[in-house]
């Protein structure tokens, strides 16, 4: 069997290239920053044309591209120069979790120094329906609207101290461009017989009520966007 060939992904997607081109060239800035590496790389582009070679070209082709046709563009893309509260629907929230993940994994796939954080199998489960794995959370904000134009890409990974009783590691994407960004985390236990037993639950600070939204694992029946902060 021959291997796949590999297809470039936009690290932000290529119709939203084509919106902010309407209102002037777009001021990308991407880091990317782990724990084994505390340095963080930014750098700066004039075009919305990054791409990150990670991903098979069939996938590329397929679903990746009708979950950005169906599920991304329709969800996501007016509040990106959004100059109003717009009202979110659950099945509006489902499809940024599911474009969140997509990305997620994308971020991941990008850091070739460490074995990929999600698994094979909730990969190509996602990829058949969507299914978006356990203990993995979601959120939605507004960055300043005074940078329009700005764009946000960065992965983060996390591990308990040696020896902690029941250690697990962490993996932060955090993805943004206009007004809006979302951010999702998700766990891996350390111990394999915890990962088949126990999810673990996380609520959101009230402190941090007024500039975020959490939208997955439980999402609500609608949210209005922008937070009240």
């Amino acid at each position: 069997m021959q291997p796949a060939k590999l297809a470039g992904e936009h690290i932000w997607s290529h119709w939203i290239g084509e919106e902010l081109k309407k209102i002037g060239a777009a001021r990308m800035r991407l880091s990317s920053q782990s724990l084994d590496n505390p340095n963080t790389f930014t750098w700066e582009s004039r075009t919305c044309d990054l791409t990150a070679k990670v991903v098979c070209k069939r996938c590329n082709e397929t679903w990746m591209s009708d979950l950005e046709s169906n599920h991304a563009k329709p969800s996501i893309g007016k509040m990106i120069l959004a100059t109003a509260p717009i009202t979110l629907t659950k099945s509006q929230m489902s499809s940024i979790c599911a474009f969140a993940f997509k990305s997620a994994v994308i971020g991941d796939h990008m850091n070739r120094k460490r074995p990929p954080f999600f698994s094979s199998e909730s990969r190509r489960q996602f990829a058949r329906s969507l299914a978006i794995p356990p203990a993995t959370y979601v959120w939605i904000g507004c960055l300043s609207g005074n940078d329009p134009v700005h764009g946000l890409f960065k992965v983060q990974y996390g591990i308990t101290p040696p020896r902690t009783t029941n250690g697990f590691r962490l993996y932060t994407f955090t993805w943004g461009i206009g007004r809006f960004f979302l951010q999702l985390l998700a766990w891996r236990w350390m111990r394999g017989k915890l990962r088949r037993t126990l999810v673990p639950g996380i609520t959101q600070n009230e402190f941090w009520n007024p500039y975020s939204i959490p939208i997955w694992p439980n999402s609500p029946l609608s949210v209005q966007w922008p937070p009240a902060g």
